[in-house]
């Protein structure tokens, strides 16, 4: 069975249109932090989640509010808010 890219995901409205909230909400975090190329080589917006997740509060969280960063990757900071901090914080940055 062939596995999907994200990429190929993103361009699937049915797909799209079936996915949760949250799910919506993490792969957005994805296309903000994640390269083209790292879209279309990963298959899991969970995986690809976790990874972009990591890179927001390496490049941009820790530099804003280090305390603050801690508390995200300890995972206490549900994901709309880190979606609420990166509008805020990525065009100051």
């Amino acid at each position: 069975m062939k596995r999907f890219s994200i990429y190929d995901k993103m361009h699937n409205q049915d797909y799209i249109d079936n996915l949760s909230v949250a799910t919506k909400h993490k792969l957005n975090l994805c296309i903000e932090m994640l390269t083209e190329q790292e879209i279309k080589s990963l298959s899991s917006i969970q995986v690809a989640y976790g990874i972009a997740r990591e890179r927001f509060i390496d490049e941009y969280l820790i530099r804003v509010n280090p305390d603050f960063a801690e508390k995200v990757k300890e995972g206490d900071i549900p994901i709309f808010n880190i979606e609420e901090i990166l509008k805020k914080y990525k065009n100051n940055l």
